[in-house]
């Protein structure tokens, strides 16, 4: 190209452009620069004139070189193509910038021959967004690891968002709920739901109830449901909702209560008279046969001290053996017992330890001998 038409060429692109802030280039069907406006130097802090000639890749980060020759190929498909991306270009101090590019094939416009290429810094967005991708994907991975099922909906009922402990709990896909409102998915159950979300959305409360949904075992489960308004930026309120499974809870509770009432029968029933005593001798719990032994009612005997019911000439020597029986240095002991109206009793006395309420304690079990 002679020197004249290449000024000619020049002049042409300053007067396209029209002196804007956003650098410009043409590159010729093979990727090589033909031309760099002077906004170049503002932005990259190159001289225009050293860029021409050389390959637009090469300022290109290695990371965005393919997806760069995938979108040249598809633009050179026919003149007239306009193709958007974000890339990273390399500055003079070796710095990558975040850079909006919009690509003109503007080859069958002869004062062109080339690719018009349009380039403004979105830097500070692009860092934006790339922090709102890891916060969105931070999101993502707390939600799945989740205990349970958990959810938003917009005003109008559609799922925004669901964890995988949702896609459990209803045996479905994401992909088949996002968008969907809620009575299209539990029919059964939208009047309900439609009342519970109106408390969060129109009076900002927090709801809590207990629900029932089949699994995908087929059993039925119980799950506790926490509803709680979400205001969004735009003043629209979202209702958020996390549920838990706790039907093994409830098996475990009712086991327990079923083991405490075996063991209540159990030991109520016993033909021995049992005590349970805490560290200092107080009685914690009696059975039957205990009340009978100390001629008490059950309700009067628990709270009593083992010591109100001996001798005062006797009481260390019973005190003494009380600890060394919680000590573990004697479980098994002939001794005497006493009831309420003094009378002196032989029995033989056992002991075990055992957890009553959470805190250590001690099971006696005396039976009376005869003397």
């Amino acid at each position: 190209m002679n020197i004249d038409k290449q000024m000619r060429k020049q002049d042409y692109f300053e007067k396209l452009i029209d002196h804007r802030t956003d650098a410009f280039f043409v590159v010729d069907e093979q990727g090589l620069l033909i031309y760099a406006s002077q906004t170049v130097g503002k932005l990259f802090g190159y001289n225009p004139e050293d860029l021409v000639g050389k390959s637009a890749l090469d300022f290109i980060h290695p990371e965005d070189h393919h997806s760069a020759k995938l979108r040249q190929s598809v633009l050179l498909v026919y003149p007239g193509n306009r193709i958007a991306a974000d890339y990273r270009i390399r500055n003079v101090h070796k710095e990558y910038l975040w850079m909006e590019c919009i690509f003109n094939n503007m080859i069958n416009i002869p004062q062109v021959n080339g690719i018009m290429i349009q380039m403004r810094d979105v830097t500070e967005r692009k860092s934006f967004e790339l922090q709102l991708e890891e916060s969105e994907e931070r999101f993502r991975i707390f939600m799945n690891n989740a205990p349970g099922a958990a959810w938003i909906r917009d005003e109008n009922g559609k799922y925004v968002f669901l964890n995988e402990g949702f896609e459990q709990l209803t045996n479905k896909k994401s992909s088949e709920l996002i968008g969907k409102v809620y009575s299209k998915i539990f029919p059964d159950k939208a009047e309900h739901i439609r009342d519970t979300d109106k408390l969060c959305i129109d009076y900002g409360k927090s709801v809590e109830y207990i629900d029932r949904f089949i699994a995908n075992d087929g059993l039925e489960r119980d799950w506790i449901v926490h509803k709680f308004p979400l205001p969004q930026s735009n003043g629209k309120v979202f209702v958020g909702a996390f549920a838990l499974d706790y039907t093994k809870l409830l098996r475990a509770d009712q086991s327990i209560r079923e083991s405490e009432s075996r063991f209540r029968h159990i030991f109520d029933q016993n033909p021995e008279a049992l005590f349970i005593e805490d560290e200092n001798g107080y009685i914690l719990e009696a059975n039957i046969k205990a009340g009978e032994m100390q001629r008490m009612p059950l309700e009067d005997l628990i709270g009593k001290n083992m010591l109100d019911f001996v001798p005062e000439h006797k009481r260390e020597e019973v005190k003494k053996a009380h600890q060394d029986f919680f000590e573990g240095r004697i479980l098994h002991q002939t001794t005497s017992a006493w009831n309420k109206d003094g009378k002196e009793i032989s029995v033989d006395l056992r002991a075990s330890f055992i957890q009553h309420k959470g805190k250590k304690a001690l099971l006696f079990s005396l039976s009376e001998r005869e003397v």
